[in-house]
């Protein structure tokens, strides 16, 4: 019997922090395999961010930040979609 895989699903958003202009996330992969982020869909938008690594490696963390002008008071969906197709909230 082979040993399956954990799916990527394992990812997470611990931290969410606003300033000025940004918002920033802090994603955990408690995985087994390096989690990719491609895309960043806000509101149903797909917007711009940056990150230091291309991947978040097993057991580690990454900060991702988002350009975004956010306005205070408002309520904001943030996913994060991976190179996978999985999707993390």
């Amino acid at each position: 019997m082979r040993k399956r895989r954990p799916a990527l699903g394992e990812a997470a958003v611990q931290q969410a922090t606003l300033r000025p202009g940004e918002i920033l996330l802090v994603l955990t992969n408690e995985s087994e395999e390096p989690a990719c982020v491609a895309q960043i869909i806000l509101n149903d938008a797909f917007v711009d961010f940056h990150q230091t690594q291309r991947a978040v490696q097993p057991r580690d963390a990454e900060r991702i930040t988002i350009s975004y002008p956010w306005i205070s008071g408002e309520n904001y969906d943030v996913r994060l979609m991976t190179s996978s197709g999985a999707t993390v909230e």
